[in-house]
Parts: C-alpha cells; structure tokens; sequence
C-alpha cells in the first residue's frame, strides 16, 4: 500500500466523520430509536426480523465502521513512515507533521466511550463492550496491570552483559505490561500509550503512566533504556527525542521495530537475547559493531536480524 499525505488526511476525516457519529449517539444513550443518528437509524431498518442479539443494539453499526476505519487509518499511517523511510535519512519531525491528522484520529478512537462515570466516580467504560471501539481495538481492555517474568529475565539479563544500572527507563506502547518495573525495582520507570484505559489502570495501580500518542510525545527526561515490545509505535522519532546519548534500546521484531531501528545511523545492534532458553536465566549473544564475529556463538548485525526470531530481543546502543 501507497499512502499519500492526501490519503491520511481522507482517512482522518472519515475517522472524524464516524467518531462524531458515536459521539453523538453516546450523548443519547441509553436510546431505543428515537433520536438517534441517521446511520444508527437505516441500521436497524435493515435489520431483520427477529430479536436482536447485542450485536445489534443501536450505535453497533457506527463501531464496526469506526474499527475498520480506525485500523485502515493506522495501515495508511504505516504506509506513510516506510515511505519516508525508503527516501532515506528521513526527517521525524515531517513525518510526524504529515500523520498527525490521523495519528490524534487514532487517539481518539481508543478514549471513544470511555470515561468517567457521572454516578459512581468510577473511570471505565461507559457503554457496553460492543459499543465501545475503545474496548475493541485495545489488545489488553479490562485487563490489570500484568508482569511477564521471561521478560523481566531478559532485561536483568541485558543490564548484567552490558554493566548497565538504568535510572530511567522508557517504555511506550506499553499496554498493560509492567515487566520493566519487576526487572529494575529501583529504576524509574514511564509507561506510555495511547490506550486511555490502560493507562489509567497503571496509574491507579502506582505505575508512572501517561496516556499519550508516543511518537509525539516528549518525555522530557531522557531515558537510559528504551522498550519497544510488540509496540505499534513508529520507533525511530522516540528514539531522537527520548534516548540519552549512550542509551540502550531493546526491541522485538513483532512488528518490525528491530528492523527498523537498525536502519538507523545513531544505533548499532549490540546483542540478542533468544525469545526461548532454558535454564534460570537467558543468554545474550553478543553482536560485533563491525559485522565481525567474535566467537562462533555470535553473530554480524544483520545475520543476526536475518536469521532470528521476531520475538527474539534485539540489544542496539546509541553511537554517542
């Protein structure tokens, strides 16, 4: 796919034009017919007959158009960053520009039908599920703040082969996962995501967390270790603003984060912790800067990305 900077700004707009829609309805519910939005409307009158199942309740129409539209914005917004990136040295600040139409289009899908309840006090979903696209496109919805101990193994794991005592770490597009925080007790620790809910989660539970498009958003201090894992966050501008110089970056490949922050000048690939081990604590294999083995375990970068898993956890340090 192709995308051009007049086809994000069609596919915010639709975005825009359908989340009016539901915001609209969300005022008027709870609703039978009366008074709600003429696409709410010609979906039940083409309804057939017959008892509706949840599916059918006024306003679900308007979701299943809001998520298609919301993960063909995100596919076009995708588009748009491998565009710039197969230009070559491309400038962040441009590429954030010209996607943020659908970037805060995106946004506000995932803070659609949530909020707080006017009765109770209580921040949540306000609707039910099917009618929330906010519930439906967050991986992790109504889950709790949640520690994956191999991950926790494989950041100790980094720290210990690279010497390092991270005092801040970063980690944008979090979701629920609060790993970093069970493998560096001490660290400070951000989390960062554009799901509402999630975020809110971690914050009541202690964490640091901040609601926010990650890749326009400046976190101020920068971080000694980076996080990307199964991140659907566009890497290489949170790098430029939030890394200090000689900072670590760990990513998985899920979603091309380790392939695409490879292709960046400031960061060398340094190490690969397997995605599986045995044994109580994972190995990380060393990477030569200058594509020269240094043992027969160890591997030159792009060997390295060519024949390793994308959940296996790539190790870059900045140049600087």
């Amino acid at each position: 796919m192709t995308a051009t900077d007049d086809d994000l700004r069609a596919t915010a707009e639709r975005l825009r034009d359908a989340l009016a829609v539901y915001e609209r309805f969300v005022e008027r519910w709870p609703c039978e017919s009366d008074g709600v939005p003429d696409a709410v409307e010609r979906y039940l009158a083409e309804r057939d007959a017959g008892s509706p199942g949840p599916e059918a309740s006024p306003g679900a129409a308007l979701v299943a158009e809001i998520r298609e539209l919301y993960y063909e914005a995100r596919e076009a917004e995708a588009a748009s960053v491998q565009r710039a990136r197969e230009r070559g040295a491309p400038d962040w600040s441009r590429v954030l520009a010209e996607t943020e139409p659908v970037r805060e289009a995106a946004r506000r899908v995932h803070a659609a039908g949530y909020g707080t309840d006017p009765e109770t006090g209580a921040p949540g979903y306000l609707l039910p599920r099917e009618l929330c696209p906010a519930a439906l496109v967050s991986m992790n919805a109504g889950s709790s703040p949640v520690t994956f101990p191999d991950r926790a193994a494989q950041y100790r794991a980094v720290a210990k082969r690279f010497d390092r005592s991270p005092d801040v770490v970063y980690y944008p597009g979090s979701g629920h996962d609060v790993s970093p925080s069970e493998a560096f007790p001490e660290s400070r620790v951000v989390y960062v995501d554009v799901d509402a809910a999630a975020m809110d989660d971690l914050s009541r539970a202690g964490y640091e967390a901040v609601g926010a498009d990650a890749a326009a958003h400046d976190p101020e201090t920068p971080a000694d270790l980076l996080l990307f894992r199964n991140a659907g966050v566009t890497a290489a501008p949170v790098v430029e603003v939030a890394l200090r110089p000689g900072g670590l970056v760990l990513a998985n490949d899920h979603l091309d984060s380790a392939s695409h922050l490879a292709g960046m000048d400031r960061l060398e690939l340094v190490g690969v912790v397997p995605d599986e081990w045995s044994g109580d604590s994972p190995a990380v294999n060393v990477v030569a800067p200058d594509g020269e083995s240094r043992s027969s375990e160890n591997q030159p970068p792009q060997r390295a990305l060519e024949t390793g898993s994308p959940l296996d956890l790539y190790v870059f340090r900045d140049r600087t």
